[in-house]
Parts: C-alpha cells; sequence; structure tokens
C-alpha cells in the first residue's frame, strides 16, 4: 500500500514544482505586457537614468495598476509554490539517507 503512495508524493510534488513554474511565467508576462503596452514610455526614456525609466514606465491608470499587482502576486504564489516542492524533495531526500 506504501508503494502507489509514495508514486503519489512524487507526482504531487512534480505537479506543484511546474505549477509554480506556470504562475512565475505568466506572473513575468503579465508585467511585460503591462509595462510595455502600445502607450508604453516615450522615447525620451533613452537617454534618462535607471530609475528615472522606471519611475516613467509604471502605469497611471487604476486598471493597469491592479494588473500589475495581480502578476506580481502571481509571480510571488509561484515561487512559493517551487520553493515548496523543493522543501519537500530535500526532506524526502535527507530521510532516505538516514
Amino acid at each position: 500500500m506504501s508503494a502507489p503512495r509514495k508514486k503519489s508524493n512524487e507526482a504531487s510534488t512534480a505537479l506543484i514544482f511546474w505549477l509554480g513554474i506556470g504562475f512565475v511565467g505568466f506572473g513575468t508576462f503579465l508585467a511585460w505586457a503591462v509595462l510595455t503596452a502600445p502607450e508604453g514610455p516615450p522615447r525620451e526614456l533613452l537617454s534618462a537614468t535607471p530609475m528615472q525609466r522606471l519611475a516613467r514606465m509604471v502605469p497611471y491608470d487604476i486598471a493597469s495598476r491592479f494588473t500589475l499587482g495581480f502578476a506580481g502576486l502571481s509571480s510571488l504564489f509561484g515561487l512559493l509554490l517551487i520553493c515548496g516542492a523543493i522543501a519537500d524533495l530535500f526532506r524526502r531526500w535527507t530521510r532516505r539517507r538516514n
């Protein structure tokens, strides 16, 4: 009875890991899409300092800000899933060694 459970744990850990990668990718894509929208940054950003460029690229309308916040939360959730899967793998690896 324990053999199927072991496979189930490994499959669920792999699923969590790949879901985490998917969430990070989705959040990164969403942030990129909001920051490089067609009405995006003007040409004068090329001569500005990096901090001035970042300040001018932040969207002003509320929908874009909510979307940017959702993208950040999605990426953080993905990182949490990836870290949880890696921690689970590490716990199983240390249990096997003992």
